[in-house]
């Protein structure tokens, strides 16, 4: 596998994992730093709020192409 692969397959498991409910990865067995968990966490934050901030996009477009309500 050559590195773009490698790469379009990270950020295809990133994605997959960000439309999920947050899990911070915590289990009785593992508890990962408090480092990793804060960047997981921003990053899942930083995910949606993307995800927000299109489909508000998508929203405002549709509503611009609406006629004016008499």
């Amino acid at each position: 596998m050559d590195m773009a692969e490698r790469d379009k397959l990270l950020v295809e498991r990133r994605k997959e994992s960000y439309q999920k409910p947050f899990d911070p990865g915590i289990t009785p067995e593992r508890t990962p730093p408090t480092e990793a968990r804060i960047a997981n966490a921003l990053e899942y934050i930083a995910y949606q709020l993307g995800s927000i901030a299109r489909s508000a996009e998508r929203i405002e477009e549709h509503l611009k192409k609406q006629p004016p309500a008499e």
